[in-house]
């Protein structure tokens, strides 16, 4: 979600702000494996998760239940602003 309100979705891309946050949902407690440009950027546990995202970059995400690979997600692009 952007500062502005705009809900994003997979695929989309759009320039980078300050105060963006990614929200990630799912409907069974699992493991949620946040990437960014093609490295893990954040890990968690649960059904939802809400982080603040404070650069630009390529985020996707990937969930495992039960240790298993579960859901890979397409990706989201935040781009830099030009200069």
């Amino acid at each position: 979600e952007t500062p502005g309100g705009a809900t994003l979705l997979m695929g989309d891309e759009v320039l980078f702000e300050d105060g963006t946050d990614l929200f990630i949902s799912v409907p069974q407690p699992a493991s949620i494996r946040l990437i960014r440009d093609g490295v893990l950027f954040y890990n968690a546990h649960g059904k939802m998760l809400r982080l603040p995202i404070s650069e630009a970059g390529v985020y996707r995400v990937e969930i495992y239940y039960n240790d298993q690979p579960w859901i890979f997600s397409n990706p989201i692009f935040l781009r830099k602003p030009k200069d």
